[in-house]
């Protein structure tokens, strides 16, 4: 059985990251974080995608 997905805020992101709020919306802009917009106001962060992209950095593979 697959685990559900758990969805973060761009705030909750930045906190975990330990980076500035608006450094997560330019990494969502540029296309280097992939993120979900709810309606016009919501936007929200796949955190195993997140935790996936920085294991594969730390490893010095390309994240997606």
């Amino acid at each position: 059985m697959m685990a559900e997905r758990r969805w973060i805020s761009p705030r909750e992101a930045a906190e975990y990251l330990g980076c500035h709020l608006q450094t997560v919306y330019g990494w969502i802009d540029s296309g280097k974080l992939v993120a979900a917009r709810i309606g016009r106001r919501f936007v929200r962060i796949d955190f195993q995608a997140l935790k996936g992209d920085l294991t594969a950095q730390a490893e010095g593979k390309k994240a997606r």
